[in-house]
């Protein structure tokens, strides 16, 4: 028997085949399934591709898809899922369970047992399992509110800054040079046609993060405040859904700030500790993929 698990992304999309004793079969990888920044036939598209490459007859299959927020009636996982069947990549006997990346990547951190996990990337989002198996969020809200604590935030509030300092208002001489060098330009007006342009996505906004952190790591004050602001709106996250689980759970943090972020991680780690010491956040280690096709096997042999 074959479980195939599917971590879906904005820019990439990673692929699994377990075996029933859970050895890894194969693994591959795909381009983006958030349908709302790429197309429903695009995304699905890029998973059908993905998937006919991969050893059959898989038996079971769990997605994560970057564009859910779990709720019970979702017209976009049941437009995805009428899609997908229809490439007939799959059997039609073959159960298709598709929840939020972020569903995926929490089961990958604690099989369905009480946890925490902070996800920040390009966005940022939080769930939580409590004893009752329940799923609570946090974040994840998108655009309205630049997602606290992701890339995107980060580079948005380092932004902020350039523009204060062209206006007159506080000068950050070195996150406007930064600025100017990543984005290619001669003068922090010369922005405005860039950052909106239809064509600049919020990944290609986010990427300006890397240079926030390298900033910040020479001690550039302002750097260090938008990181450090970062890592505050990612522990209140944590901390809002860990007094929803109400016991001492696992806590696991997952995504490019934390994994390039010196400053957010420890940030982020240490004031968690101070908070809960009980629930020391740590990197994931299992990947989402791998939580999918264990949550794909799991749910079928539940229903068996």
């Amino acid at each position: 028997m074959l479980y195939l698990g599917v971590d879906g992304g904005g820019t990439k999309t990673r692929l699994l085949v377990l075996s029933h004793t859970g050895t890894v079969i194969a693994a591959t990888s795909a381009g983006p399934l958030n349908q709302y920044t790429v197309g429903l036939s695009a995304a699905v598209a890029n998973l059908a591709c993905a998937i006919s490459s991969l050893p059959a007859p898989i038996a079971a299959a769990a997605i994560g898809n970057p564009a859910l927020d779990d709720s019970p009636d979702d017209p976009a996982r049941d437009a995805f899922l009428a899609a997908l069947r229809e490439t007939h990549v799959l059997p039609e006997t073959t159960p298709i369970y598709m929840k939020s990346d972020v569903f995926m990547a929490l089961y990958a951190l604690t099989a369905g047992a009480p946890g925490v996990l902070v996800i920040a990337g390009t966005g940022s989002m939080s769930a939580a399992f409590d004893r009752t198996g329940a799923l609570h969020v946090a974040g994840g809200w998108g655009h309205p509110t630049a997602d606290p604590g992701s890339a995107y935030d980060i580079a948005s509030r380092a932004l902020s800054y350039v523009f204060d300092a062209s206006d007159g208002i506080e000068a950050s001489p070195a996150l406007t040079a930064v600025a100017l060098s990543h984005f290619n330009v001669n003068s922090p007006r010369s922005l405005i046609a860039i950052l909106n342009d239809p064509a600049c996505t919020k990944d290609a906004v986010a990427a300006f993060a890397k240079d926030v952190d390298a900033l910040a790591a020479d001690g550039d004050p302002h750097a260090c405040h938008v990181l450090d602001t970062a890592a505050d709106s990612l522990i209140r996250y944590a901390a809002a859904l860990r007094r929803k689980v109400g016991e001492d759970c696992p806590v696991g943090r997952y995504g490019g700030v934390f994994q390039h972020s010196t400053r957010v991680r420890e940030r982020f780690t240490q004031r968690f500790v101070e908070l809960y010491p009980n629930s020391p956040a740590a990197p994931l280690t299992t990947p989402p993929e791998m939580g999918a096709a264990r949550y794909a096997m799991n749910k079928s042999q539940e229903e068996y």
